[in-house]
């Protein structure tokens, strides 16, 4: 979508209202900021343009002021691991995965659960599991709705 177009969205209209006249500001709010972020995620993911919600996503991850807070950045990981499952990227999805495991050892459950994916003998290599996560949430999706969540 060029900039000049628009999506048709009544959210996009709404960041515009809301969003536009902090620009005047030295600096726009931090939650206009994630705000506006989380709902261009939504758009993406609804119109099933995943190779740009995984760019964007990417790109947060660089975010400075996303990242300072640690709840913040745990989410913006894991929207990242999901645009790469949506997106087809085994590798990226395996590597955020493989980070998201580490850090969170408190995760017990979901540990055993990813680390079982990962070793299961059936699968040929590391990649084709996360394949078959992105099979199984696919399957998810179309019972439970979409799964991004956060501010729409």
């Amino acid at each position: 979508m060029r900039p000049s177009e628009n999506c048709g969205d009544p959210r996009v209209r709404t960041w515009k209202i809301m969003v536009l006249p902090s620009l005047g500001q030295p600096d726009v709010p931090l939650e206009d900021q994630w705000e506006l972020f989380t709902t261009l995620c939504h758009i993406l993911h609804e119109q099933k343009r995943f190779e740009e919600l995984e760019r964007m996503t990417f790109s947060a991850l660089g975010s400075k002021e996303f990242m300072r807070d640690k709840e913040r950045a745990r989410e913006m990981e894991f929207m990242c691991l999901l645009a790469c499952i949506y997106n087809d990227s085994s590798y990226f999805a395996y590597n955020i995965m493989r980070e998201l495991v580490i850090k969170n050892p408190e995760s017990n459950r979901n540990k055993d659960e990813a680390e079982a994916m990962l070793n299961n003998k059936k699968l040929s290599n590391k990649y084709e599991a996360i394949r078959e996560l992105r099979r199984s949430k696919s399957e998810n999706l179309e019972d439970n709705g979409p799964a991004f969540t956060g501010p729409a």
